[in-house]
C-alpha cells in the first residue's frame, strides 16, 4: 500500500491558468506512481478561475487524484493594505489580520485526521497559516513572498513629494517588520522550506529562516515536432493584468518594438501575445497590424511549438516567469531580459536563451534570431537539454524523493 501525500494549495492545479497551478500538478505528476496524493483545494469565491473549475478537475481525475475543498467565504475578501493601519499590529501581530486562511484551522485538521497523510505539501502561504501549528511533516513549497509583493505595490507610490515619500518608507518599513516576524513564526515548524525562485533563499535566511531552492517540475514535450512558421513570430505570453507581464509588455512596446520596425518592418514579423484581461491594450495598440491580441489560450502548445522566439522582457525580477521554464521543455528559444536569471538561474546567455539587460541588448538579441538559424537550433538543442537535467519530473522526484 502506497504511503499518502497531500498536496494543499489554493484553487486547484492545472495544466494552464497559471504558473503556479502549472507547478502544482507537476509536483502531483512527479509524486503519483510512488505514493497515494490527495489534493486539499482552498478554494476561493473570488478564485478568478472560477470558469476552468470542471476542467482542472478533470485533469486529476484522469490522474486518479482526489480533490478536498474548504470554501474560502466571501466576506473574507477585504482589502489586504487595510490591515497595517492598525499600528498595534507593529507590536503583537495577529496572524489572521493578514492571512485570512488562518481561520480555517480546524477544517483543514478535520481532513487531515481522515487521510492521516506521511508528508503534506504546503504551496505557498495559505494552507500554511491554516497548518503549521498541527503536529505532521510539512514541506512548504513558496512562488513569491509576501513581503516581495508588497515592495513592489510601494514601488508604483513613489512620490516627487519628500514628505509623501518618507510616509510611504516608514508604512514599508512597519509592513516588513510585521510579516518577516510573522513568516518565521508560520515556518518554524516545517521540515522543509523550498523556494522555486533561487534568489529569494539568500533573503529567507537573512531573516532567519533557512531554505533552499527547487527547480520547478513540468511535464516536458521532447515528442511534439516544432512547425516552421510562414513569418517571422514572437511570442508573448502571460495574464495581462499581471504586475510582471504589464511590466514587460509596456517596455516592449516602448523601447523595442519601434526598434524592430525600423530594422525588419512591419510587414516581415508579427508578435502574438496570448493571455487573459488583454482588450485594453488591444484597444491602445489596435493601428499595429503584425501585432495580435489573442486572449487566452489554452493549451497553448501550438503558440510554443510555432514561434521563433519568445519573448520575456520584463524588468521586474519578482518570482519566477514558468513560461520560460515552459519554453525550454517545447524546445522554443528564448530571449529575456537579465532579471530573469535571478529566479531561474539555469538560464545562460549563448547556450539556452539570449540575455540581455537593455532595449537595445534584447533588440539585438531577436535581430541575431531572426537571421541566424544555426543559432535558433542551438538555442533549441540546449534548451531542451536544460530542462531534462533540472526541470523534469524525474528530477523532481529523485530530489524530492530522497527527503520523504
Amino acid at each position: 500500500m502506497k504511503d499518502k501525500i497531500v498536496v494543499a494549495l489554493a484553487g486547484l492545479p492545472s495544466l494552464g491558468n497559471h504558473g503556479g497551478a502549472q507547478t502544482c500538478y507537476g509536483i502531483i505528476q512527479s509524486l503519483k506512481n510512488k505514493y497515494d496524493v490527495h489534493v486539499i483545494s482552498l478554494y476561493e469565491y473570488s478564485n478568478q478561475y472560477k470558469k476552468d473549475k470542471k476542467k482542472n478537475e478533470e485533469y486529476l481525475k484522469k490522474l486518479n487524484i482526489n480533490v478536498t475543498y474548504i470554501n474560502i467565504e466571501k466576506d473574507l475578501k477585504k482589502n489586504f493594505f487595510q490591515k497595517f493601519i492598525i499600528l498595534k499590529d507593529f507590536f503583537f501581530p495577529k496572524l489572521e489580520n493578514y492571512y485570512k486562511w488562518a481561520k480555517y484551522e480546524h477544517k483543514m485538521e478535520t481532513i487531515l485526521e481522515k487521510i492521516n497523510p506521511k508528508l503534506v505539501i504546503c504551496y505557498h502561504y495559505e494552507p500554511l497559516v491554516a497548518l503549521y501549528k498541527k503536529n505532521y511533516r510539512i514541506f512548504v513549497m513558496f512562488g513569491d513572498p509576501t513581503q516581495k509583493v508588497i515592495e513592489q505595490f510601494f514601488f508604483k507610490k513613489i512620490s516627487k513629494n519628500f514628505i509623501l515619500n518618507l510616509i510611504y518608507k516608514l508604512q514599508l518599513g512597519i509592513i516588513l517588520s510585521i510579516l518577516n516576524r510573522l513568516y518565521k513564526e508560520i515556518t518554524k515548524n516545517s521540515e522543509k522550506v523550498f523556494f522555486f525562485a533561487s534568489h529569494y533563499v539568500k533573503w529567507s535566511k537573512l531573516i532567519g529562516v533557512n531554505s533552499s531552492y527547487i527547480r520547478t517540475p513540468l511535464y516536458d514535450n521532447f515528442n511534439k515536432i516544432r512547425g516552421k512558421t510562414k513569418k517571422f513570430s514572437i511570442l508573448m505570453i502571460g495574464d495581462l493584468s499581471g504586475t510582471v507581464t504589464k511590466s514587460g509588455l509596456d517596455f516592449f512596446f516602448k523601447k523595442i518594438y519601434p526598434k524592430l520596425l525600423m530594422k525588419i518592418g512591419q510587414k516581415n514579423f508579427e508578435v502574438n501575445i496570448v493571455g487573459r484581461n488583454y482588450k485594453n491594450y488591444k484597444k491602445k495598440y489596435s493601428e499595429y497590424i503584425n501585432i495580435n491580441f489573442l486572449g487566452r489560450v489554452e493549451p497553448a502548445d501550438k503558440f510554443f511549438l510555432n514561434s521563433d522566439l519568445i519573448l520575456t522582457p520584463n524588468t521586474i525580477d519578482l518570482g519566477i516567469r514558468v513560461r520560460l521554464i515552459t519554453a525550454l521543455g517545447y524546445g522554443c528559444p528564448i530571449v529575456t531580459h537579465s532579471s530573469n536569471k535571478k529566479g531561474i538561474p539555469e538560464i545562460q546567455n549563448n547556450f539556452n536563451a539570449l540575455v540581455a539587460n537593455s532595449s537595445e541588448g534584447i533588440t539585438n538579441h531577436i535581430l541575431k534570431l531572426y537571421k541566424d538559424k544555426f543559432l535558433k537550433k542551438k538555442l533549441i538543442t540546449n534548451g531542451k537539454k536544460t530542462f531534462k537535467k533540472n526541470f523534469s519530473h524525474e528530477v523532481f522526484y529523485k530530489n524530492i524523493g530522497k527527503l520523504i
